[in-house]
């Protein structure tokens, strides 16, 4: 590889680390007997450190990183950060129950609420959470994983392509990539990557990114969040009144999410 390195090739390897990640986890989650549900875990557990790993092992994109962690927080940039977390739980809760609206009601894809990744009985989640590969995926939520991802998709793969075709260009193929490595997620993990770089572009800092991310995380773990975004009623799957809450945060959502990506437009970063 060059000593500068593209988005695209990077994102190659990206592509190609997610994918042997995926293989090694698949290997070793049939030689342990793990439960599907645990998947995911199993699979950050692996990826995170290989993602830091692929970052600092390369100069190019270690001095990248390095830069954007250099720089210190002021108050205003953790508060802009807090700012930002509740515009992505808007924006988590609004999406979410608005694809699922309209699978259920619209399109009648499927009347099942699992289908859309909710649970109608909030013990469920308990079950889930307080299990050891539970707890090892709500400690890797709140510790490595946002270190890990702000550090290659807006450290590096967002400044790679802010460099090369601006920032518009940078928040775009950044998020792509970020969404596409996500495929549960595809919408929201978008739109959360979109934010998080134009808090970077805004803050200058990547401890920004690393610390909105982390405290939308916790926020969404058991037992804070988790179980109004996770659950819902029976009668979701044959009323809309359960889903009007989605609604009114789809519309908060997205005009602060205009808002704020217009803002990053007219006022990036300035020197601390």
């Amino acid at each position: 590889m060059k000593t500068s390195p593209t988005g695209f090739q990077v994102t190659f390897l990206v592509f190609a680390l997610t994918f042997g990640a995926m293989l090694l986890t698949t290997v070793v989650a049939e030689r342990i007997r793990l439960p599907k549900e645990h998947f995911n875990t199993l699979g950050n557990v692996i990826s995170f450190p290989i993602e830091l790993a692929f970052v600092f092992a390369i100069p190019a994109l270690r001095r990248l990183a390095l830069e954007g962690l250099r720089p210190s927080l002021v108050a205003s940039d953790r508060v802009e950060a807090a700012t930002i977390v509740v515009v992505k739980l808007l924006v988590t809760f609004g999406v979410w129950g608005a694809v699922a609206l309209w699978g259920l009601h619209v399109t009648q894809r499927s009347p099942e609420l699992g289908t859309y990744g909710f649970l109608t009985d909030r013990t469920l989640i308990d079950q889930r959470y307080f299990t050891t590969w539970g707890l090892i995926g709500v400690a890797l939520a709140v510790s490595i994983g946002p270190i890990a991802e702000e550090i290659l998709f807006r450290g590096v793969l967002y400044r790679l392509w802010e460099r090369q075709w601006g920032w518009v260009a940078g928040v775009v193929l950044s998020s792509t990539v970020f969404s596409l490595v996500h495929p549960n997620n595809l919408i929201q993990s978008f739109l959360s990557a979109v934010l998080y770089a134009c808090l970077y572009r805004r803050t200058g800092s990547l401890r920004a990114s690393i610390l909105c991310h982390f405290l939308y995380n916790v926020a969404v773990t058991w037992p804070l969040l988790g179980h109004v975004l996770q659950v819902k009623p029976i009668e979701a799957a044959t009323s809309i009144g359960p889903w009007i809450p989605n609604l009114i945060c789809l519309a908060l959502g997205s005009i602060a999410f205009i808002a704020y990506v217009a803002l990053a437009a007219r006022k990036p970063a300035t020197p601390h």
